[in-house]
């Protein structure tokens, strides 16, 4: 054997004596076990409340195009081209404004993109803890490759929705690591991959990530202009009928109250930020699972439990909207 192969192969099994160093110092998957499931826990929370806002608000905005098509502010009709004898077409109503602006009726959701992006984030990260949960080597790839597999649809969501014709980077498929030790029981072994997995995925999820953050933030702004306009109107209208009454009722109390607590709740809804918060708090799982810029897993312990907080203050606020 030559010099340069003999020496590729000391540097292997060098390696992979510092992995089992590691390993047994506690610096195992074990370690991150805990994180995972928060972070799973939090972004599970965060789209479950981000959903159940967004049937919220398309109920409140229905009640108040029903209102209008009453008043005779809005006319409603089919789509164009639709409720014809062609089974292709369906059949589809929508709302038209005097200044002839048109918008669907029923509507289904205020916040499709938004939903889009939080939702495909929670099946990732569900991902990130089968790993953790896997009890065989295979099974750890094929969760990681599940995971790598979510941000691969994510990344043709983002194309999709930003009508970006460039071709998609295809992310790498996580393989079962070579390791350059003989002596290894089956546990530290499945530990070790597990270890790569994590850290392999989140390394390869990260940067779109940190592209669906800044997307979903774009998406939730336009809607939380439009909401937070007729959220307001809504309020100001029930306060302006509740000052004109000189002995009011307990219904019409409510009433006002009521369109009190909705505008609170969609302020503090616009203001929350759990993709952001997400982004932040991946990042630093990230940079310790790979050991970089001196991120430990205290800090990215820290990180998800602020986002596990601000979800669960999320979650309180749309409760109120129930």
């Amino acid at each position: 054997m030559s010099e340069e192969p003999q020496m590729s192969a000391n540097r292997l099994r060098f390696a992979g004596l510092l992995i089992v160093v590691a390993l047994m110092n506690g610096c195992t998957v074990v370690d991150y076990k805990n994180p995972v499931n928060a972070l799973n826990t939090a972004i599970t929370d965060s789209a479950n409340t981000i959903n159940a806002l967004d049937d919220k608000l398309s109920r409140l905005q229905n009640e108040q195009r029903s209102k209008k098509i009453h008043s005779g502010d809005l006319m409603l009709g089919p789509v164009k081209e639709t409720c014809v004898l062609d089974p292709t077409t369906g059949c589809s109503l929508r709302v038209l404004s005097r200044d002839n602006s048109t918008e669907p009726y029923p509507v289904t959701s205020v916040m499709p993109k938004a939903r889009l992006a939080l939702n495909g984030v929670k099946t990732y990260v569900e991902r990130l803890k089968a790993i953790t949960d896997a009890d065989t080597a295979s099974k750890v790839v094929t969760s990681a490759n599940e995971a790598l597999g979510s941000i691969q649809n994510l990344t043709s969501t983002i194309a999709n929705e930003t009508g970006n014709k460039t071709p998609l980077e295809t992310v790498a498929a996580f393989q079962e690591p070579a390791v350059g030790v003989v002596e290894w029981s089956i546990t530290r072994y499945v530990e070790y991959v597990k270890f790569k997995a994590l850290a392999k995925s989140t390394r390869r999820a990260h940067p779109v990530i940190e592209v669906l953050s800044t997307w979903y933030e774009t998406a939730a702004r336009a809607v939380a202009a439009t909401e937070l306009a007729d959220a307001h109107s809504e309020f100001l209208e029930a306060q302006e009928d509740y000052d004109k009454l000189n002995k009011p009722t307990s219904a019409q109390i409510e009433t006002y109250v009521k369109a009190a607590m909705n505008f609170d709740a969609v302020l503090k809804a616009v203001a929350a930020r759990p993709l952001e918060k997400f982004t932040i708090a991946h990042k630093n799982l990230m940079l310790a699972l790979n050991g970089e810029n001196g991120v430990s897993l205290a800090d990215a312990t820290a990180a998800i439990e602020r986002l596990s907080n601000e979800a669960k203050i999320l979650k309180k606020i749309i409760k109120r909207l129930e």
